[in-house]
């Protein structure tokens, strides 16, 4: 007696992907840090801090400088804020320093730079992480339509970029010195945020 054959069946399953989906977004710097390298400024310090304020810097302040070096002809790293920043506030802050050097023998500013502030950045840090998204979707929607299946619910999410920890400058790094991130063009006062997405999306059969 022949017996019937045991039949086995394998089902497979489509199962994930993942991209990563990048975008940046835009806006405006309402609460604008300043920070800006010296020369010359021994036994002048408090008469600079007093022009900036003049100028509309609050909360002018010294730090060391990136290598922690200090004495005749070492730059001065002098850091404040603008608030309710405007492009003539920012520009009277350039004719400050401009001033001080035309009239202080000696005083050369080798970098002015103008960052960001953390309170200003949470909305356009949302809208960059949606495009960000929507970005890694279209990817993933790519390649899932060449592999003839479906995307499906994303399953797992790493992110980078966005915002830094609340009170800290946008464009200061965690040691504090300044870094090319988040510059702000002082015609313009919009500052950028960048985002990356990694994201696992579930892919499904097309039904």
């Amino acid at each position: 007696m022949l017996l019937p054959m045991a039949v086995s069946a394998q089902v497979t399953r489509p199962s994930g992907i993942t991209v990563v989906g990048t975008a940046s977004a835009e806006g405006p710097a309402h609460t604008v840090r300043v920070s800006m390298n010296v020369r010359g400024i021994e036994n002048i310090e408090d008469e600079l801090l007093s022009a900036m304020r003049s100028a509309g810097v609050t909360d002018g302040a010294y730090t060391a400088n990136q290598f922690g070096q200090v004495g005749a002809g070492v730059p001065r790293t002098l850091r404040g804020t603008v608030r309710d920043a405007t492009r003539e506030r920012l520009a009277a802050v350039d004719r400050a320093t401009q001033s001080f050097a035309a009239t202080h023998r000696g005083v050369t500013f080798d970098l002015v730079q103008y960052f960001g502030d953390s309170g200003d950045c949470p909305a356009i840090e949302a809208r960059a992480r949606l495009a960000a998204f929507d970005d890694a979707k279209r990817r993933a929607g790519a390649i899932a339509t060449l592999s003839g299946v479906g995307v499906g619910a994303a399953t797992s999410v790493s992110e980078s970029g966005g915002c830094p920890a609340l009170g800290q400058p946008v464009g200061f790094a965690p040691n504090g010195f300044p870094n090319s991130a988040f510059p702000i063009d002082p015609q313009t006062l919009m500052m950028r945020v960048n985002m990356t997405e990694s994201i696992t999306f579930e892919l499904v059969k097309k039904t």
